[in-house]
């Protein structure tokens, strides 16, 4: 996966030289705390954010999208074990109960596996592929319409 950033925009793009299961990260550089280390309470955050996944018109183009929160120390598994389904978060093996790659995620998912309910969805992962919660909702589409959230 290639990237370019511009006036705060990031464009992903398919690494033509390696096509097959190319997966990529934008992520925060700084520590994110979500407790108060004084009080131990748990912190609120919001975000918002924009996004266009264009399938140039083809049938199969990509899996989804995720927002995740996840320790510092977090790496893509390895391409070769973590197929399009796991996003880029979970190896193949660990799709449903991920022991070494710990996160919170909204996914916005496009392409439907085993464990996916029927058609797009945005879902609630929490160490695993398979959402907690999910609702229908469509974001992918042949001309790159943006999907805020």
């Amino acid at each position: 996966m290639m990237a370019d950033m511009n006036d705060w925009i990031i464009y992903l793009k398919l690494n033509e030289n390696d096509s097959e299961l190319s997966i990529g990260r934008a992520t925060y550089s700084k520590t994110l705390y979500l407790w108060d280390k004084a009080s131990v309470n748990v912190t609120d955050f919001s975000t918002h954010f924009s996004f266009r996944i264009n399938s140039q018109g083809r049938k199969l183009y990509v899996d989804g999208l995720t927002f995740f929160l996840s320790p510092t120390s977090s790496v893509i598994p390895d391409k070769h074990f973590s197929a399009g389904e796991g996003l880029g978060l979970a190896s193949v093996d660990q799709q449903y109960s991920s022991k070494s790659h710990h996160f919170v995620v909204v996914e916005f998912d496009i392409f439907w596996n085993s464990y996916d309910p029927q058609g797009d969805h945005v879902g609630i992962d929490i160490n695993s592929m398979q959402s907690v919660a999910n609702v229908n909702f469509s974001c992918g589409s042949p001309d790159g319409t943006r999907t805020d959230t």
